[in-house]
């Protein structure tokens, strides 16, 4: 028997995949909008919301991203990168999830001056107030952005690298994958290697299966989307071994559902291969991507996904399950959020 959006709600939950510039509340915006002396679409919070709505689920992947600089202008001073912080915990918090990655680049938010010490600091800070308050676990993920030069990537990998164990357990190359490969990032990925940071890359979004082949061959252990995974069978040798290898490598995919059906990457739910990962045994689990954007939750992906293909609480379980142990939580928390799920 499925689940009912209540019941999937009230149940622990584990969030890999959520961009923190990309979830903030359309009210913050606000707010600090008129505290910055900061221009938005609109001033009112509904009507700010639906705009993002409209240009994030235009089926244009490169549009939903240009909205990220709306909500990236209202997040450069200290007191605002702890509130969304603190303010995502709490939504976390309100839709029963455990166990939170939250990902941004400190880049995006020089834009005042603040140094990329006092952003991750600052960050820092209003999630451990969030988990003091709501007792929800998080994680950081310092993110590279796939367009950008690899001296700047790198400045957000020594970043990482000077804050892991402090809040931040991983990285992520984030941004459009096509036409922007990881062979330009070489540095980076350099020092990512030599200190062992865990590493999640988005790949296979936009673009094709050699994406996905070149995360892997890049170390990391978790790849964002993938939901290009098969759009390409010229070449069924060539999937079959990248299954093959990810299935022997445990390699987690972080599925992005309402994303993927807005920025038109997959044409409708049936088209997108989530169903087919998890039936040939694939570590996957649902994600929100960028809940501002989407006007989503991590209940409402579940439910969407869990109503359409008639799966029960055991699907349930099994993919939060997957997530927490794909995690780069410590093995304390990891334990801990297991215990919850179980």
């Amino acid at each position: 028997m499925t689940l009912t959006l209540s019941e999937i709600k009230q149940l622990p939950k584990v969030q890999l995949h959520d961009h923190l510039d990309g979830g903030v509340r359309p009210q913050t915006i606000v707010d600090l909008a008129r505290q910055q002396q900061i221009t938005l679409p609109s001033t009112n919070a509904d009507e700010l919301a639906r705009w993002f709505y409209q240009e994030s689920t235009a089926k244009d992947l490169q549009r939903c991203l240009a909205a990220f600089a709306i909500s990236c202008s209202v997040m450069q001073t200290e007191a605002a990168l702890e509130r969304v912080a603190y303010e995502m915990i709490e939504d976390m918090f309100n839709d029963n999830v455990r166990y939170i990655e939250t990902r941004f680049c400190p880049y995006l938010h020089r834009a005042q001056g603040l140094s990329d010490q006092q952003i991750i600091d600052s960050v820092i800070r209003g999630l451990e107030r969030g988990r003091e308050e709501f007792k929800v676990e998080f994680g950081v993920l310092i993110c590279g952005i796939r367009n950008f030069a690899d001296e700047i990537n790198l400045q957000m990998a020594e970043l990482a690298c000077l804050n892991i164990g402090k809040g931040v357990v991983g990285f992520d190359f984030a941004g459009a994958d096509l036409g922007f490969p990881l062979a330009n990032q070489t540095k980076t990925l350099q020092l990512l290697k030599r200190h062992n940071i865990p590493l999640t890359t988005h790949a296979g979004e936009a673009a094709n299966l050699t994406a996905i082949i070149e995360a892997l061959d890049c170390g990391a252990t978790r790849i964002g989307h993938a939901c290009n995974f098969y759009n390409d069978m010229s070449n069924p040798e060539l999937i079959s071994a990248t299954k093959q290898r990810i299935l022997e490598q445990k390699i987690h995919i972080e599925i992005n559902l309402s994303s993927n059906l807005g920025t038109g990457v997959v044409k409708s739910l049936s088209a997108h291969p989530v169903k087919l990962f998890l039936d040939q045994g694939f570590s996957i689990a649902l994600n929100t991507d960028d809940r501002l954007m989407f006007n989503n939750t991590l209940s409402e992906e579940y439910f969407m996904f869990m109503n359409h293909y008639q799966l029960d609480l055991a699907a349930f379980k099994q993919m939060n399950q997957s997530a927490m142990r794909a995690s780069f939580a410590s093995a304390e928390i990891k334990s801990k959020i297991l215990h919850d799920l179980a």
